[in-house]
């Protein structure tokens, strides 16, 4: 890995590529965007850690921390949108992406209950209403989320037993 070069994220130091050049290493130091930094990596910056031999692993495990240029082990993401923030330790993210997510999801399930509204379907009138409670619940899913780490911290309404 004598001469590997990785690209990070500037404001998060999310590694976002490894490239072994052949000859030369050129392009070192921040884009002229300012949003990414391209490092020289040498076996030396590489946490004493056997599991990063796996590059995949290393990159999904560790961020670059540019205080002190060195890599820092982070836990697993909780979500596609959180970065880890280094000098809080912690995971961070844009609430409102997740909860576009959700909304997306809700959509794709109330889409799929679409036919329960139609007046011409085999469903009892008390089906017909079960289902219509369960399609509100739905509706109402992102009226009381805070921040939610991803969909899966959603409570979702059960669904009717003749939809599931």
């Amino acid at each position: 890995m004598m001469h590997s070069i990785m690209t990070v994220e500037e404001a998060t130091g999310r590694i976002i590529g490894l490239q072994f050049p052949q000859g030369e290493i050129s392009g070192i130091g921040l884009s002229e965007d300012g949003a990414y930094r391209t490092i020289r990596l040498m076996q030396e910056d590489v946490p004493d850690d056997e599991r990063c031999s796996d590059f995949a692993y290393f990159i999904e495990h560790y961020c670059y921390d540019k205080s002190n240029s060195s890599f820092v082990e982070i836990p697993t993401r909780i979500n596609n949108y959180a970065t880890w923030d280094i000098p809080n330790s912690r995971w961070v993210w844009d609430p409102a992406s997740v909860l576009a997510d959700i909304r997306g999801l809700r959509n794709r399930i109330l889409s799929s209950t679409d036919w329960t509204q139609l007046p011409d379907n085999a469903l009892t009138d008390a089906q017909k209403s079960e289902a219509q409670t369960y399609r509100t619940a739905l509706r109402n899913i992102t009226n009381s989320l805070d921040n939610p780490e991803n969909e899966h911290s959603v409570s979702w309404p059960t669904a009717p037993s003749f939809l599931a």
